[in-house]
C-alpha cells in the first residue's frame, strides 16, 4: 500500500529535471521509513545508478553510497560489556571489603571508637565496583574468617618452629 507520501517521493526521485542531490534526499525519505519492497527496489536501483555514474558528483557518488550501505547491512558497533556478577556479589564483596578495613585499622593498634568517621564510606558508595572474581578469594564472611584464621595459626606455628629451631642461650 502506497502512501500519498510514499508517491510523492517517487515522484521527486525519477524527475531528472531535478538535481541529483534532491533525488537522493527524496530517496532517503523512501528508504528511512517503512515502504513496500517494490518501492525500496526501485530507490536501491535509483542509488546504485547514482554511485556507479562515474561522471556524477562525489558527493552525491558517496551520499547514494552511504544510503543504501545503511540499509543493506547494520552497522558495526562495539559490544557494551556488562559486568555480570551473582546477584549478591557486589553486597558479599561489599562486606569483605568492610571486613578487610576494619582488621587492617585494628591491626594498626585502633579501637572502633577509635576509627575515622568516614573510614569505610568509600565502600558503602553506592557507586563503589567490586573487584571481579577472583576464584582464590573468600566468598562470604565466613570464608574470610576462617582463612585469616588459617594464615594467622600459620604465623604462629612458623613462629613456634623458628624458637625451636634457633640454639638455646645458657
Amino acid at each position: 500500500m502506497s502512501t500519498r507520501a510514499i508517491r510523492v517521493l517517487l515522484e521527486l526521485m525519477q524527475d531528472t529535471r531535478l538535481n541529483i542531490r534532491k533525488r537522493v534526499e527524496a530517496t532517503a525519505g523512501l528508504l528511512e521509513y517503512e515502504a513496500p519492497l517494490e518501492v525500496v527496489e526501485q530507490a536501491t536501483a535509483f542509488l546504485t545508478t547514482v554511485f556507479e555514474d562515474r561522471n556524477a558528483d562525489v558527493d552525491d557518488r558517496l551520499d547514494a553510497l552511504g544510503l543504501v550501505r545503511k540499509f543493506e547491512a547494520p552497522k558495526v558497533r562495539q559490544p557494551v560489556v556488562v559486568q555480570t556478577y551473582p546477584p549478591d556479589y557486589t553486597e558479599t564483596q561489599r562486606k569483605i571489603a568492610i571486613w578487610d578495613r576494619q582488621s587492617e585499622l585494628h591491626r594498626a593498634g585502633l579501637q572502633s571508637s577509635q576509627f575515622p568517621p568516614d573510614w569505610c564510606s568509600d565502600i558503602q558508595s553506592p557507586d563503589w565496583i567490586p573487584p571481579p572474581p577472583d576464584p582464590n578469594e573468600p566468598k562470604t564472611i565466613a570464608d574470610l574468617i576462617y582463612q585469616q584464621d588459617q594464615e594467622a595459626r600459620r604465623a604462629k606455628l612458623k613462629v613456634i618452629q623458628g624458637d625451636r629451631d634457633s640454639p638455646s642461650q645458657t
